[in-house]
């Protein structure tokens, strides 16, 4: 599909420097069939291992190398999991989503330096490491491998 057809921002305000927020359609992606889901903005839902063994299925598709511009973040969810997949100069990474100190989405944030500050109250997070930088934020953030195949992204997670 075209990457065009996933995009589609809403603008918005940082309220720390008044930065302008974008987020992406929210999508519901079952095998092969990608459906928007309009109760939602910005995230991706997974559902189903996409024809891989059970020992495999620790492995999902996420999105398209193109759909994440550079310095940008999606919302990804699978399963149990709300994840941030950020596109720093061209290598992608994945983290937990929420920020440890106040449950906002990282994937809202302002990305700059390698690091992702929260929307809400401008705590700072490594993207690499998931290290927390900047105050009020004192817990890490989770991260998870990602491997790229020619144009898709795939995230690792935990089996169970």
């Amino acid at each position: 599909p075209d990457p065009a057809v996933y995009k589609a921002f809403q603008g918005g305000l940082h309220d720390r420097f008044f930065r302008p927020a974008r987020r992406l359609a929210h999508y519901i992606i079952e095998g092969p069939i990608i459906t928007k889901a309009p109760e939602h903005r910005g995230s991706w839902v997974t559902r189903g291992s996409w024809g891989m063994s059970e020992q495999q299925s620790n492995s999902h598709l996420v999105a398209k190398v193109g759909e994440i511009e550079e310095d940008e973040a999606i919302q990804v969810t699978i399963g149990e999991f709300v994840l941030a997949i950020f596109n720093l100069g061209g290598t992608f990474h994945a983290t937990d989503d929420t920020c440890t100190h106040a449950f906002a989405s990282l994937a809202d944030g302002y990305v700059e330096d390698g690091c992702v500050e929260c929307p809400v109250h401008a705590a700072r997070f490594e993207i690499a490491t998931g290290k927390a930088v900047a105050l009020p934020a004192e817990e890490d953030i989770k991260t998870y491998p990602v491997r790229v195949e020619g144009e898709d992204i795939y995230v690792e997670l935990p089996a169970g």
